[in-house]
């Protein structure tokens, strides 16, 4: 395939399988402190930009995944670069968000840090696993005879 074929292609598999759904974080209520309200990180589009003549596609994604027995999200700028008869996926600006936050406010995505205790192995993991899906899909014979 031709570096503009696999950005093409790419593009279909980005939407296919990566998302930038809205996270609601939960509020909770606390005695002392009170309640507090829910915050919403709004969505956005999956691809941001393609250049099918220089063979790079940029997307978003975000997936969820699980540390200790907490929900949180991680999301990445994905760069698809691609050269004749081959491409390769990698992961830019990774940032996450604890979704289950009882009554302590958040401040939206924030930068993982390799550190012990904040779950920066699951994070990589699963946005791992979001790429290998796009790969997957893009190194996928298409069938015309369905």
């Amino acid at each position: 395939m031709s570096k503009s074929e696999i950005i093409e292609k790419s593009e279909t598999c980005s939407n296919r399988h990566l998302s930038v759904d809205s996270v609601m974080t939960s509020g909770g209520s606390d005695p002392l402190f009170g309640p507090s309200e829910a915050e919403t990180v709004q969505s956005g589009s999956v691809v941001q930009q393609v250049t099918p003549d220089r063979g790079v596609l940029v997307a978003k994604g975000r997936t969820q995944y699980k540390h200790a027995l907490l929900s949180h999200y991680a999301e990445s700028t994905v760069w698809i670069e691609a050269k004749e008869d081959r491409f390769r996926v990698t992961h830019e600006n990774i940032r996450s968000i604890q979704q289950n936050t009882g009554y302590s406010q958040q401040g939206g995505f924030d930068k993982v840090r390799q550190r012990w205790g904040v779950g920066w192995e699951s994070a990589l993991t699963a946005l791992q696993n979001m790429g290998e899906d796009v790969s997957g899909c893009i190194q996928a014979e298409s069938s015309g005879d369905w």
